[in-house]
């Protein structure tokens, strides 16, 4: 994946930032990482993304991780919901609470969900748990460090004023 990226920039003047048309479903949040901080470095920090139709996801991630997001009227950013073995994370959760409610519930109707259990592996929920808590610690800080930056930049400038 990196090297397609470090090709398709290879060559642009990196002084005029980078405008990125983003259409994706998502994907796993390692990539989603790599992307960002090479494009951020690469760029110093001057990207706009723009979304046509859709950015899923860790296309929402990277979308935030941008200086600005230019949007159509039908154009649509999805929730931050990292991949962990290609299935969506906060689903997986879902998924386990509800059959954890079953078996307490009903024991005889959960044993239906004995077989799909067995395809997870037991370090599955922490790995979806760590996955999320890692997608909004990104974004948070990308959003601090990019598309925030100035704003935090005059609060602090307005909070000082008071105090003076």
């Amino acid at each position: 994946m990196m090297p397609g990226l470090m090709t398709a920039v290879k060559g642009l003047d990196k002084s005029r930032g980078l405008d990125l048309i983003l259409h994706t479903p998502g994907g796993e949040i390692n990539a989603t990482e790599q992307i960002v901080f090479y494009r951020r470095e690469v760029f110093n920090g001057d990207i706009r993304a723009i979304v046509p139709h859709l950015a899923m996801s860790a296309g929402t991630m990277i979308a935030l991780a941008c200086k600005s997001i230019a949007m159509g009227l039908h154009s649509n950013l999805g929730p931050i919901d990292p991949q962990v073995g290609g299935g969506p994370a906060h689903a997986i959760l879902e998924e386990f609470k509800r059959i954890q409610e079953l078996f307490k519930d009903s024991p005889k109707e959960a044993k239906a969900w004995e077989p799909i259990l067995q395809k997870y592996t037991p370090t599955l929920i922490g790995a979806c748990e760590k996955a999320i808590k890692l997608s909004e610690t990104m974004v948070k800080s990308w959003l601090v460090t990019g598309m925030f930056a100035e704003a935090k930049l005059t609060i602090l400038w307005q909070r000082w004023r008071l105090a003076s």
